[in-house]
Formats: structure tokens, C-alpha cells, sequence
């Protein structure tokens, strides 16, 4: 946001506002394949799995752009009038939208442990 302003003689003859908003939002669909090997022993196992990540990312970017200002004298600066005031306001909107597809590595390793039938932990570590 900023601002502009210009007075003569405690008279003001041009006050302006200009703004800008941003909005973002996206979506993700990601699919990761991947093979694991589970190796168990009594009441605990060890699982390596590895694969791949596919995903479609689509951001949307929505920019306002406001002007705003207020004068006494014309755009041209030529007609000065102290009692009178001129009022304009432009805005603009635009809208844009990005889409990638991208392939990233998968891995993970995860450790449980069986305390009984019904109760167990899990420990898993993953990086993408």
C-alpha cells in the first residue's frame, strides 16, 4: 500500500492510494508407487520400501491492483478549483494460473514393534 500526497498553502491538491492484494491457492494430486521389503523377527519388523512420487501442482494467483485518488486541480494540472474536488478509482483484476508435473524419489524406513495382539508401534522415517 502507499500513499501520495501534495498540499499548497494548507490547501491539499492531489492525495492519491495505491494497493495491491495477493491471493494464492493450489491444488496437488500426487500417486507414489513404490516397492518395500519387510523383514520380521518375533515381535518386531524392519520395512525398506523405494519408489517415486508423481505429481500435478496447478498454483492460481489472483492480483488486485487499486488506485484511488482525489484532486483539485485536473489530470492536465491545467483548471485549479480549491471548493471543488475531483474523484477517481481505477481497479484491476487478473488472474493467472500455473500447472507443473513433477517426478521425485520416494524413500522410507519404518520399524514396528508387536507388544501384544492388539497394541503395537510404528516408527517411520521418509524422505521425498
Amino acid at each position: 500500500m502507499a500513499y501520495n500526497w501534495n498540499y499548497n498553502q494548507d490547501i491539499l491538491i492531489y492525495y492519491s492510494k495505491d494497493e495491491q492484494f495477493l491471493e494464492y491457492a493450489s491444488t496437488r494430486l500426487s500417486i507414489s508407487p513404490c516397492l518395500g521389503y519387510t523383514y520380521s523377527y518375533e515381535s518386531f519388523s524392519v520395512e525398506a520400501s523405494i519408489g517415486g512420487t508423481i505429481s500435478d501442482i496447478t498454483v492460481f494467483v489472483t492480483s488486485i491492483s487499486r488506485n484511488e485518488w482525489i484532486s483539485t486541480s485536473t489530470n492536465d494540472g491545467l483548471q485549479y478549483d480549491p471548493n471543488g474536488q475531483f474523484y477517481n478509482l481505477i481497479e484491476h483484476i487478473s488472474m493467472s494460473k500455473s500447472n507443473e508435473r513433477i517426478f521425485t524419489p520416494y524413500f522410507q524406513l519404518k520399524y514396528n514393534y508387536q507388544f501384544n495382539r492388539n497394541l503395537s508401534l510404528s516408527i517411520a522415517a521418509s524422505a521425498s
